[in-house]
């Protein structure tokens, strides 16, 4: 993308979002989703020229399915067109589609397991939730909250879907000897968190 170019950095960059809530089709499949659209333009020629001005859509779909008792199938779809460029596209082209998240959530008493393609959350790194769709990773991750208000977090990262890069995935295991690891605790009671 040729963000940097831009003199005035998003002057008018609108985002919706409109959530469809969930939907429960059964006791076992819970469905969301959510429609983005970006406008965004700089005043290099003018602030509404199609020239200088990129419109980026995409719709989100979230379906998770209960397979068993403690046992979950994640999936998130998502599609996207862009509208309007200036020269590059959100998402790295002019239309596609890709699952950002399909993983299995294994939950046994006060452990979870989530092996797959997921959305991170923590204090180590994170997936960015910017544009279209929110960056996520190819990782496996175990949470444990056996002590009251504590969480601790351990996660092993493979590939990694930055936010505007469409269906590309940075391969992680060549990086650092594949010491692609982070470990946490999150402690939260009341209005006080605390991470390490």
């Amino acid at each position: 993308m040729k963000f940097t170019k831009l003199s005035l950095v998003a002057i008018l960059a609108v985002s919706s979002t409109f959530a469809a809530g969930e939907i429960d089709c059964n006791s076992s499949t819970t469905i969301s989703g959510k429609a983005v659209g970006y406008y965004y333009t700089d005043d290099t020629v003018d602030l509404f020229d199609e020239k200088s001005s990129e419109l980026g859509t995409a719709v989100t779909l979230d379906v998770s399915h209960k397979l068993l008792d403690g046992i979950t199938a994640n999936f998130s779809a998502v599609g996207y067109a862009n509208l309007l460029d200036d020269g590059g596209y959100m998402e790295s082209s002019e239309t596609g589609a890709f699952f950002n998240v399909a993983n299995i959530t294994a939950t046994f008493g006060d452990t979870t397991l989530i092996a797959g393609r997921q959305l991170i959350d923590s204090p180590m790194f994170g997936s960015l939730d910017w544009l279209l769709a929110q960056s996520s990773f190819e990782a496996y991750t175990v949470l444990n909250k056996s002590v009251a208000d504590l969480t601790l977090v351990g996660t092993y990262v493979r590939q990694h879907r930055a936010f505007n890069a469409g269906d590309t995935w940075t391969d992680l295991t060549d990086i650092n000897d594949g010491n692609n690891y982070a470990v946490g605790a999150v402690y939260g009671a009341g209005d006080i968190t605390a991470n390490l």
